[in-house]
């Protein structure tokens, strides 16, 4: 698995420290590795091509980078992070929790306990791993549906409207026979922000919501492998968003990366 599947948000939020407000949410989808439609002049706005879903914490704990530029957890910075380690520990933690049922009355090993649930399927025991995820680079639109899983995962997100933030934000266009049309749409609504004025929250919250819900945003998406691996399992409903089902997928496959594939077993 890649380093570049993980992020130190630390590491980005420091980088943005002198960057105007205006200008923090294109900067932050830049550094967070979402891509960009190349422009067509100068004065188009930037439009997001595809979005980027990188694993920001394990278990509540974040990842710093470190002085030789690799990534460690924030809890032991001088440790480089052993993904092999981490596959062997939460394992032996959902093994814990199962031996928890018969107090391992059967003198089982991690491994035998762990091969014995995933013979019967009993896969609770992931609820007991936690995992961060940073997606960054979809729209508002598809953002509202992760947000409506509030029972499975809890959501870090940003303020939509009430902020100095999102008043210039970058459009998202997964389409490209789309790109002219939704370049016009986004200069008209910046066009249209300029010229009005106003003061306090409650201007800027309505000045804002003249952009498209195709603006880009970005979350921090935080469940328990179990909860994680139910929401992706809504990934071939084809009665949901398109962009929805390709953020999941995404997420199963670095889910499945992550935790290695005895591991992923259920």
């Amino acid at each position: 698995m890649p380093e570049s599947d993980f992020i130190g948000l630390g590491y980005v939020f420091d980088a943005l420290m002198n960057v105007p407000n205006e200008e923090l949410l294109e900067e932050f989808l830049d550094a967070t590795g979402v891509a960009w439609h190349e422009p067509s002049d100068a004065a188009d706005p930037r439009i997001v091509r595809d979005f980027s879903v990188k694993v920001a914490a394990l278990g509540g704990i974040p990842f710093v980078r470190v002085a030789d530029g690799h990534l460690a957890l924030a809890n032991a910075p001088h440790q480089p992070f052993s993904l092999q380690g981490y596959r062997s520990a939460i394992r032996s933690m959902m093994a814990y929790s199962g031996m928890m049922s018969y107090l391992n009355s059967g003198r089982l090993s991690v491994d035998e306990i762990c091969d014995a649930m995933d013979s019967k399927g009993h896969g609770s025991v992931a609820h007991t791993v936690q995992v961060s995820l940073l997606v960054s680079g979809v729209t508002t639109a598809v953002e509202n549906e992760f947000n409506s899983q509030r029972d499975l995962v809890h959501l870090s997100r940003i303020t939509v409207a009430r902020t100095s933030i999102q008043s210039s934000p970058p459009i998202v266009v997964r389409d490209p026979t789309m790109l002219d049309a939704y370049r016009r749409v986004a200069k008209v609504a910046a066009a249209g922000r300029a010229m009005m004025s106003g003061k306090g929250r409650d201007f800027q919250e309505t000045a804002n919501q003249l952009f498209p819900v195709a603006k880009a945003t970005a979350f921090i998406m935080t469940g328990t492998l179990r909860n994680l691996f139910k929401l992706t399992s809504s990934m071939s409903d084809d009665g949901k968003e398109r962009e929805f089902r390709d953020v999941l997928a995404r997420v199963d496959q670095l889910l499945k990366d992550l935790i290695g594939p005895e591991t992923g077993k259920e």
